[in-house]
Parts: structure tokens; C-alpha cells; sequence
């Protein structure tokens, strides 16, 4: 390498450590009840960050970054490899062709499709009495002691909840509330 190569680089090492992204993230939720188009609905969350350059391009901090921002807009965890690489990607292509610029722009747009099952709260299991869910255990959603219930269930990663509880919970979300475990999609009728 010449010495005006090493220049060179220096100073585009040194431009991406003060330039900016700014990054905007529009995803979208698809949710179809009973696993098609009828009845579909959708929601969509924006964000939008401001990260240094070297954050999203060097491999060393670009996951963890991403990974962040990702959460903030509330993907799931067990989603976000591919989108970080894909991201990770893009804000280096994007960058290597705008060294020059104090920010860089970048849009992206998920669209999440969380299909029904129409399972129901009654996929979940039921705890009878012995069988988990002593009266010392408190249901993390509402903080009471989960023996208390007479209608207490138990997800697939083993965490009991009373019905009522988890039933308003998974209208919100499809995941654990204690461990994140991604839960099929259970619509509540």
C-alpha cells in the first residue's frame, strides 16, 4: 500500500467515525384470524434512530446495534438474524458510495404477517391442582399469586399464568412474557 493510499483510507475511516445514519423503520404487522384474508388487519409502528456510521458498517458492533434498534420497534428476537445481515448490508453499500456526507439516509420497511390458528385460549394447558402454579407463585402479568385461580394455564415453555391473564396478554403479543419463547398465534374469541 502507498503512502497516499493509507491516506486515503485514513480519512474515509475517519469520515465514517462523524458521519451519521439516520434510519427509519416502518414495520407493519399483518395479522390474518383464522389463517386468511377475511377479517385481516394490520398495524404499523415508525421509528426513527440516529446511529454513527461505524456502528452499523464494522461487523464488531453492527448486531448488537441493529439488534437494538430492531427490539425498539418490537421484532422478534428469533426474526432479527436475517434483517441484521440484510440492514448490515445496506448501510455498508449505502456508505462505501457517500463517504463524504456528514448523514446518510436509510429507510427500511418490514412487514411481519402473523398468521391465526384459531386455536384459541384453550390450546394452552391446563394446570389442575399439584401440578404447578402453587399458591406462592405469582402470575408475572397481574403480580398475584397464580394458586389463587381457578383457571390457571401453562404455555409451552413451562411458565403458568392465570387464564384471564395470559388470555389479554396474547391479544397483544405472541410471545412469552417471562422468556420471549415465540408462541403460535392463538386468537381470542
Amino acid at each position: 500500500m502507498s503512502t497516499g493510499e493509507t491516506v486515503r483510507s485514513n480519512e474515509n475511516s475517519r469520515n465514517q467515525e462523524f458521519s451519521f445514519f439516520i434510519i427509519e423503520f416502518y414495520v407493519s404487522r399483518v395479522y390474518f384470524p383464522g389463517g386468511d384474508c377475511v377479517g385481516s388487519r394490520s398495524a404499523t409502528t415508525y421509528k426513527q434512530f440516529r446511529q454513527k456510521c461505524n456502528h452499523l458498517v464494522l461487523e464488531t458492533t453492527s448486531w448488537s446495534t441493529i439488534s437494538r434498534m430492531l427490539s425498539q420497534v418490537d421484532v422478534p428476537f428469533h426474526m432479527q438474524p436475517a434483517m441484521i445481515a440484510k440492514i448490515s448490508d445496506a448501510a455498508r453499500a449505502i456508505s462505501a458510495g457517500n463517504r463524504d456526507l456528514e448523514f446518510i439516509s436509510l429507510v427500511v420497511l418490514i412487514t411481519l404477517i402473523e398468521p391465526g390458528n384459531n386455536k384459541g385460549i384453550e390450546s394452552l394447558e391446563t394446570v389442575q391442582d399439584g401440578c404447578g402454579g402453587s399458591a406462592e407463585e405469582s402470575c408475572v402479568i397481574c403480580m398475584d399469586n397464580v394458586g389463587v385461580s381457578p383457571r390457571r394455564v401453562r404455555t409451552p415453555c413451562q411458565h403458568v399464568y392465570h387464564g384471564e391473564c395470559i388470555a389479554g396478554w396474547l391479544e397483544r403479543s405472541n410471545s412469552c412474557p417471562l422468556c420471549r419463547f415465540h408462541l403460535p398465534t392463538i386468537i381470542i374469541k
